[in-house]
């Protein structure tokens, strides 16, 4: 599903808010960590509860680098 979202003021720092049926069929609430990936096409956010195996993130890595 893709999603148009916001990015809003906080402190000194961006937030993105994501709309709540989002929120709620992944399972995500307010405090909840999320991994933030820069890759070539944009940032990845993924819920840190995943398991990541060594591979996966060498893969998430890798993509981080190209541009």
């Amino acid at each position: 599903m893709v999603r148009r979202v916001k990015l809003r003021r906080m402190g000194g720092s961006i937030g993105v808010t994501l709309p709540r049926e989002m929120a709620q069929r992944l399972h995500l609430a307010a405090g909840d960590e999320m991994l933030a990936v820069e890759t070539a096409s944009g940032i990845l956010l993924t819920p840190t509860t995943r398991m990541w195996t060594t591979d996966s993130r060498s893969r998430l890595s890798s993509d981080s680098g190209r541009r």
